[in-house]
């Protein structure tokens, strides 16, 4: 295999992955090594993270559950309909 066919190979390798887990619908994310920096595989896409990424993942989903309890499921974008007795 040349250096270009390789080189496509792991593009092609990488794009698959990219797109398992842009469409899986939440990670479940796992223990897989517990030395530091630790690692985590989502057992529906198997995504893997390191704990630095794991944290921000995290952050993140508790940060849109606020967001989604704030605002509800438009998140606060809902169309106003003006009020004929002004």
């Amino acid at each position: 295999m040349t250096k270009v066919q390789t080189t496509h190979h792991l593009n092609q390798a990488i794009e698959a992955l990219m797109t398992r887990q842009d469409t899986c619908p939440l990670h479940n994310f796992e223990v897989v090594e517990k030395d530091f920096p630790m690692r985590f595989v989502c057992s529906k896409c198997g995504a893997e993270v390191d704990g630095f990424e794991m944290f921000w993942y995290t952050k993140g989903i508790e940060h849109g559950i606020k967001l989604f309890s704030h605002f509800g499921p438009t998140g606060g974008n809902e169309c106003v309909t003006p009020n004929e007795n002004l």
